[in-house]
């Protein structure tokens, strides 16, 4: 996969290269929310798990503990085999 923000890089290069969680902040200048966006559409069109969640108000990395549950559940779904809800409703992060 091509680094965001190094080289062109489009949701189709993230297929086959990712088959975990990704999170992305509103605020993200590493990866553009829209860029995020195409991301999840390309995967689930693709067949692979996806969830996007919106995390308002914080940049890159350093997503609260409210996203950290998700990505838990997440893992928790998808390598343990969990029966377990992920939500995908939009994180209000404050520092």
């Amino acid at each position: 996969m091509r680094v965001a923000g190094s080289q062109s890089f489009t949701p189709d290069d993230v297929v086959g290269s990712v088959d975990g969680a990704i999170e992305v902040e509103v605020a993200d200048r590493t990866v553009p929310y829209d860029q995020a966006k195409r991301i999840d559409a390309t995967l689930k069109k693709a067949g692979v798990p996806s969830y996007f969640v919106t995390v308002e108000g914080a940049g890159h990395g350093n997503f609260g503990r409210a996203a950290d549950d998700r990505v838990e559940a997440f893992f928790g779904k998808y390598l343990l085999g969990k029966d377990v809800e992920i939500s995908t409703k939009t994180i209000e992060w404050k520092p």
